[in-house]
C-alpha cells in the first residue's frame, strides 16, 4: 500500500494508465492515441514521443480520431462519446453495446456492434439509412491480427519484465510505414516496418509486481496484485492535485 501511495502522491496515475495498460490504438497520421482504463495518451506520429494524456473517468474500448474535425470519438461502458481534445470537453452520443470499431467519413459515423453496422450523424448521434461511403475504420476492423505476417517477429506475443513478471500484447496497430504494438504493462511499442527492435518504448511509471490489474469504476479504482485485491476512492482537489483515500 505504501508503494501505491506513493505513486499517487507523485501524480503519476495519468502516466501509469496511457502508457502500461493499452486497451486500444490509433492514428489520424500525424497523431497516436492510446486508450486504457483510465483515458487517453497522445503520441506524435513521427518522432514517436509522448505528447499528453487525458485522465478521464471511463475505460476507453475503441478510440478513433477524426480527421475532418480534430475530436476523438471512443466507447466506454456501453456509451458513445465525442471529445473535444483541445477543451477536454465530452459530449456523450448514445448508448451502443459491444461496439467493437468506429468508422469515420466527413459527415457521418459508423459503428459496428459485432456484426451489427449503424450509420450516425457524427454531431448529434441521431441514426440514418444511409451515408458516405469513404470510411476509416478504428478498432477490431483495422487492428493488425496475431496471425499478421507484419508482427510475427512478436510471437508468442508476450515476454517477461525484471521485477514486473508476464506482459502480454493487447493490440497491433499499422500506420504508414510504423507498427504500434500495445501492452498490458509495460506501455507502447513502435517499430518500423522490416525492423525488430522498437524506434520508441513507452512504460513511464515504475514497474512493481505489486499491481498487475487496474480497474476504474465510476466509484473509484480496483488494484489487483499477487498478494491481495484493493478498492480506492479516488478524488481531484481544486488545484489539480489526484489523492488517494479509502472507502
Amino acid at each position: 500500500m505504501k508503494i501505491l501511495l506513493f505513486l499517487f502522491s507523485f501524480n503519476l496515475i495519468d502516466e501509469i494508465a496511457p502508457f502500461r495498460y493499452v486497451l486500444n490504438i490509433a492514428s489520424d497520421g500525424h497523431k497516436v492515441y492510446t486508450s486504457s482504463p483510465f483515458g487517453i495518451a497522445e503520441f506524435d506520429f513521427y518522432r514517436g514521443d509522448y505528447v499528453r494524456g487525458y485522465i478521464l473517468n471511463e475505460e476507453i474500448n475503441v478510440i478513433a480520431p477524426d480527421i475532418y474535425t480534430g475530436s476523438i470519438y471512443f466507447s466506454s461502458r456501453g456509451t458513445l462519446f465525442r471529445m473535444n481534445l483541445g477543451s477536454g470537453f465530452k459530449t456523450s452520443l448514445g448508448n451502443f453495446l459491444n461496439i467493437s470499431s468506429i468508422g469515420i467519413t466527413q459527415n457521418d459515423l459508423y459503428i459496428d456492434e459485432k456484426g451489427i453496422i449503424k450509420i450516425l450523424d457524427k454531431f448529434t448521434g441521431v441514426e440514418k439509412t444511409s451515408g458516405e461511403k469513404n470510411i476509416i475504420w478504428f478498432g477490431e476492423k483495422r487492428n493488425l491480427k496475431k496471425d499478421s505476417k507484419e508482427i510475427f517477429f512478436l510471437s508468442p506475443y508476450f515476454y517477461y519484465v525484471q521485477n514486473f513478471g508476464k506482459v502480454e500484447y493487447t493490440v497491433f496497430f499499422k500506420e504508414k510505414n510504423k507498427i504500434f504494438a500495445g501492452t498490458w504493462g509495460d506501455g507502447l511499442h513502435v517499430y518500423e516496418e522490416g525492423i525488430i527492435i522498437p524506434q520508441k518504448k513507452h512504460s513511464i511509471g515504475p514497474a512493481t509486481p505489486l499491481i498487475t490489474f487496474m480497474k476504474n469504476t465510476r466509484e473509484g479504482i480496483w488494484i489487483v496484485s499477487r498478494k491481495y485485491l484493493n478498492f480506492e476512492g479516488l478524488t481531484q482537489r481544486r488545484n489539480g492535485e489526484w489523492i488517494v483515500y479509502k472507502k
